[in-house]
């Protein structure tokens, strides 16, 4: 799956459905019954919901947690200033594919080491008016709610960051973990 990021450009309409601190950690909730995680040397992200099977337009809850490993008590992790951590969803039997579209600026996100830190699912994505599927991606950006139409779907939380700093002189880390979700009529 292609992961935009997403520029302002007069052919391409972004819709950002999420505050500006919507994608910063917030102190560790209890853990979802449902999840999958992913992890590295230095960090574990999981992604979770209450359950898998939902509803058509009931409002689906996901969350992600960042788990920082690594040897030092606490890190600062750079990447958009949005957060570290994105979100894409992918329609498995259907045409809505909406990949992340995080912000290109290089901010910092203090972690403590082994204290888990909840990022709740936020909407963001883009497409052109040439879309063939620019109305189901409208439709999909406007509603603040994760809700979606029946169908196969798979929710994918991405760790873009970097230790250090952003670029060359910063280790990069980037983790990506899938929850499939089944949506009923």
């Amino acid at each position: 799956m292609r992961r935009p990021i997403a520029l302002l450009a007069t052919s391409i309409v972004v819709l950002l459905a999420a505050a500006c601190s919507a994608g910063q950690p917030s102190p560790s909730a209890a853990p979802l019954p449902t999840s999958a995680s992913v992890s590295d040397a230095a960090f574990t992200l999981e992604l979770g919901a209450p359950r898998t099977t939902w509803h058509a337009d009931e409002p689906i809850t996901v969350t992600a947690t960042l788990t920082w490993l690594g040897p030092d008590a606490s890190v600062e992790v750079f990447g958009s200033g949005e957060g570290v951590v994105s979100f894409d969803l992918e329609q498995t039997d259907g045409p809505l594919d909406v990949g992340a579209a995080v912000t290109a600026d290089c901010g910092p996100h203090a972690m403590t080491r082994g204290q888990a830190a909840t990022i709740p699912f936020v909407k963001s994505g883009g497409y052109t008016a040439e879309d063939p599927v620019a109305s189901a991606k409208a439709s999909y950006l406007s509603d603040p709610q994760l809700r979606l139409p029946a169908g196969s779907y798979v929710v994918r939380a991405v760790l873009d960051g970097w230790i250090g700093t952003c670029g060359a002189d910063g280790t990069e880390h980037r983790l990506s973990v899938d929850l499939p979700l089944t949506v009923t009529p």
